[in-house]
């Protein structure tokens, strides 16, 4: 795929308070394969809620919240949206929360 000048990808760890971005590729296996099921999947669509010095609070399309840590998060990009999310106010909505990708130590196989 090619992208255009106006693409920008990087790191969903680079991602702003209240920005919203897309999913793109998912490095490493044990990162990708849990992702689908807290809805970060490529080509999801996300809102970040927070940016905290370890992790990040994320909402997705289907209003749950994920948390994901900072680490993580350096292996997904993520380009920025092009159209308006039509979102309305945040502070009006019930999420719910997940945490997403376990600590690293829950990430090893073997023993």
């Amino acid at each position: 795929m090619r992208l255009d000048s106006r693409d920008h990808v990087r790191s969903l760890a680079q991602v702003r308070r209240d920005e919203d971005v897309q999913i793109g590729y998912i490095a490493f296996d044990a990162i990708r394969e849990q992702c689908p099921a807290l809805g970060l999947e490529p080509g999801a669509r996300v809102h970040c809620v927070a940016c905290r010095d370890r992790d990040l609070v994320l909402r997705t399309a289907v209003d749950r919240e994920v948390i994901i840590d900072r680490f993580y998060a350096t292996f997904i990009e993520v380009q920025p949206l092009r159209i308006a999310s039509g979102r309305p106010d945040d502070r009006s909505r019930s999420v719910r929360s997940v945490r997403a990708v376990p600590p690293s130590s829950e990430l090893k196989t073997g023993a």
